[in-house]
């Protein structure tokens, strides 16, 4: 029985033309993305927001392997960005759904990235 489509079975099915990205195009186009969706909404939806970050979050962890392996080095304020990420999406996770909370989201991403420096 077959489970999928023919063209599966092929070297580069869909996407053989496609240029490819690197793991630090794909952190800025997520950042870019998380930007574009808190300016085209008045207030954007914080669990999608969340999501966003908690992407770039895992592209820039797996950038942080990829170098302690013997990659390209990172930039200084790298970790200060990664930890200002992870707690600007769990703030985002908690918060209800207004804009009552963002002060709190903004007090977490500051205090994360200053506990990092």
């Amino acid at each position: 029985m077959r489970r999928h489509d023919g063209w599966a079975d092929q070297e580069h099915p869909v996407s053989g033309g496609l240029p490819g990205h690197s793991t630090i195009d794909m952190v800025l186009l997520v950042g870019d993305a998380a930007h574009r969706m808190r300016m085209d909404r008045l207030v954007p939806d914080p669990q999608a927001e969340a999501d966003l970050l908690d992407l770039r979050a895992d592209l820039q962890e797996r950038m942080l392997r990829e170098s302690e392996r013997g990659g390209d080095p990172l930039p200084r304020d790298f970790h200060q960005s990664l930890a200002g990420d992870r707690a600007r999406a769990k703030a985002l996770r908690a918060a209800p759904g207004d804009d009552s909370a963002w002060e709190e989201v903004a007090n977490a991403y500051r205090t994360a990235t200053q506990q990092e420096a």
